[in-house]
């Protein structure tokens, strides 16, 4: 039977290493992911859409970052993709138009700031 002071040995350096993985899955590896739209996922806009508002738990890239937004004619096209000035977390898409009538998909791709890739779809509806 081994000794204790063998098994402290092979015992203590595993137990550093999964700290040390627990750790590295905290903040410094997340990823941003979406929390929230304005129209919100799955609405009903009863007023003029003429911009998107992407909220990401994080800082975007946005160099990186991609949105596609697919409406009753196709492939929306957007006069300007920014980050709201004042919230780095908040990407927002304008239109050189209010959105028509009709249901809108959103297919997004986000890079945070720490390089890490996230990526979702939702859908809202601009009524008459």
């Amino acid at each position: 039977m081994p000794s204790i002071s063998i098994l402290n040995h092979l015992v203590r350096p595993l137990a550093m290493v999964a700290l040390l993985a627990a750790g590295l899955n905290g903040p410094a590896l997340a990823h941003a992911s979406l929390v929230s739209s304005v129209p919100a996922a799955n609405s009903n806009a009863t007023k003029s859409v003429q911009e998107i508002r992407l909220k990401f738990s994080e800082t975007i890239e946005i160099k990186l970052s991609k949105v596609s937004i697919k409406g009753p004619q196709g492939i929306v096209a957007e006069s300007a993709m920014a980050l709201d000035p004042k919230d780095k977390t908040v990407l927002v898409l304008s239109f050189a138009a209010p959105l028509s009538p009709g249901e809108y998909s959103v297919d997004w791709q986000a890079v945070a700031a720490d390089s890490h890739k996230t990526h979702g779809t939702f859908s809202f509806t601009v009524q008459p």
